[in-house]
C-alpha cells in the first residue's frame, strides 16, 4: 500500500455503501457482505483519489477475488464486451504499430485471456498476470504463461516490449510497487499502455455508478499521465474511449528520467483535493434528490426496472418489492448484483411482464440500449424509459 495513504483526511464518506463486485450467484455468495463503509481521500504521493482501505474491506475483497469476481462482463463475452475488446485492441495497435510479430507483450490482469490471445494471434509472444483461478484457466485454454501477482523479474526469462492492461490499474492496492516492477521488466523505450474508468465522467455526471470497493484508484486523464511522467515514462498521453466512461493512457520507458511523485507539488494536491471535495458535496445532494424521486415513484405504487445496474439506487428505495433488474448480457441472467437483491432478468421478459418505469443506468451506451430494446425486442410502449440523469 502506498505509504501514508490511510492517515490522510477522508473527503468523501458514504456509510453502508453496496459492496458491489459484479454479478454473484445468490447460493454461493453468502460470505460476501451486502454493504460496507466507502470513503475516498487523496493519496499524498500519487495525487490520485483512493479508497480508504480498512481491514474489513480488505477481507471482503480477498474473498471476492478468490471467487474470481468481475465487475463487468469479460472482454469478448457479449456484444458490448466484444466491442470494448476491439476498441482496446485497435487503440493498442495504433499506438504500438502493426508489427507485433515476435514482440513480447505482458497483460496485467489478463482475466479470461481473450484479449491476450487476440494479441498472440497478431504474432506476439505473450504472457499474463492474473489473480485467482481464471488465470490458470486462461493459461490452459490458450497455451501461454500466466503468473500470479505480485510481478517479479524472476518470473520471466526476458524483458517485455509492451506491458498493458484493461480495467486493472484501478484495482491495484500497491501502485508504487507495481510501477517499480514494471520498470524492471519493461525494455527501454517499451510501451506502458492501459485503459481505466474515467473519474472525470463521474465528476461531470455527479453519479455513484463508478464508485465501488473493488476500485482502489480513481484516475482521470490528467492525474494518470502526470503520474506516468513522474514514474519514469516519457511521451505520455491519453485518449477517451468512444463511450467516454473509460480512457486509454500510455508512456514509454525512459531510464533517463528521474523518479518523483506528483504529490510532491503542493498545488497538485490542492487541485485534486478541491475536485474531490466538490464531488463529495454534489454526491450528497444527488443522493437526496434520487431518494426523493424514487420515493415518489414508490408512493404511486409503480414498478421499477433498472437496466444495466442500479444497485446503489435500489438501496435508496423504501422497499425493493416492486423493483426488478435487467441486462442484455445473458451470462448475468439468474444471478444478482447483491445476494440481497432480486435476480437479473432478460430484457425479453419485459414483453410479457412489463414494468411501469425502466431506468437506463449506463447512459454512455444509451443509444445502443434503446435501439436494442425498441427494435430488437420491441418492448411495450406503455413502459416509461428514463435516463438515469433524468430521474
Amino acid at each position: 500500500m502506498t505509504s501514508g495513504t490511510q492517515s490522510q483526511q477522508i473527503i468523501l464518506n458514504l456509510e453502508n455503501f453496496p459492496f458491489f463486485v459484479g454479478v454473484v450467484d445468490p447460493n454461493t455468495a453468502t460470505e460476501l457482505p451486502s454493504k460496507l463503509p466507502f470513503a475516498l481521500l487523496i493519496d499524498p504521493k500519487l495525487a490520485v483519489p483512493r479508497l480508504n482501505l480498512t481491514p474489513q474491506i480488505m477481507d471482503a475483497l480477498d474473498k471476492a477475488y478468490g471467487a474470481s469476481s468481475m465487475l463487468s462482463t469479460p472482454l469478448g463475452e457479449s456484444d458490448l464486451a466484444n466491442y470494448r475488446m476491439i476498441e482496446m485492441l485497435e487503440k493498442l495497435k495504433s499506438i504500438y504499430g502493426d508489427d507485433f510479430k515476435a514482440k513480447s507483450f505482458l497483460e496485467i490482469g489478463c482475466g479470461n485471456g481473450l484479449l491476450l490471445n487476440a494479441v498472440k494471434q497478431l504474432g506476439a509472444l505473450v504472457s499474463g498476470c492474473e489473480v485467482g483461478p481464471q488465470g490458470k484457466t486462461a493459461s490452459e485454454k490458450y497455451d501461454f504463461q500466466v503468473v500470479e501477482p505480485p510481478l517479479k523479474a524472476s518470473q520471466f526469462d526476458a524483458k517485455f516490449d509492451c506491458i498493458f492492461s484493461y480495467g486493472c490499474l484501478e484495482h491495484v492496492v500497491d501502485l508504487e510497487e507495481l510501477f517499480k516492477s514494471c520498470r524492471d521488466i519493461l525494455n527501454e523505450g517499451g510501451l506502458f499502455f492501459h485503459c481505466v474508468p474515467n473519474m472525470d465522467s463521474s465528476y461531470t455526471s455527479k453519479r455513484l455508478d463508478e464508485l465501488c470497493h473493488e476500485h482502489i484508484n480513481y484516475f482521470t486523464p490528467r492525474n494518470s499521465t502526470r503520474l506516468l511522467s513522474c514514474q519514469g515514462f516519457s511521451s505520455v498521453d491519453s485518449h477517451l474511449t468512444t463511450a467516454g466512461n473509460e480512457f486509454f493512457f500510455w508512456g514509454y520507458r525512459d531510464a533517463s528520467k528521474p523518479l518523483s511523485w506528483p504529490g510532491e507539488t503542493e498545488t497538485v494536491l490542492e487541485t485534486e483535493t478541491r475536485k474531490l471535495t466538490e464531488f463529495s458535496y454534489a454526491i450528497k445532494s444527488e443522493v437526496n434528490h434520487l431518494s426523493s424521486s424514487l420515493e415518489r415513484i414508490y408512493q404511486r405504487d409503480e414498478s421499477i426496472g433498472f437496466y444495466g445496474g442500479g444497485v446503489s439506487l435500489a438501496l435508496l428505495m423504501p422497499s425493493i418489492e416492486n423493483v426488478r433488474f435487467y441486462d442484455g448480457d445473458t451470462s448475468k441472467h439468474g444471478k444478482c448484483w447483491l445476494n440481497t437483491l432480486p435476480p437479473i432478468q432478460s430484457p425479453r421478459d419485459l414483453k410479457s411482464d412489463p414494468v411501469d418505469n425502466l431506468i437506463i443506468c449506463p447512459e454512455h451506451h444509451y443509444s445502443k440500449i434503446i435501439n436494442y430494446l425498441t427494435n430488437d425486442i420491441d418492448i411495450p410502449e406503455s413502459i416509461k424509459i428514463i435516463k438515469l440523469s433524468e430521474i
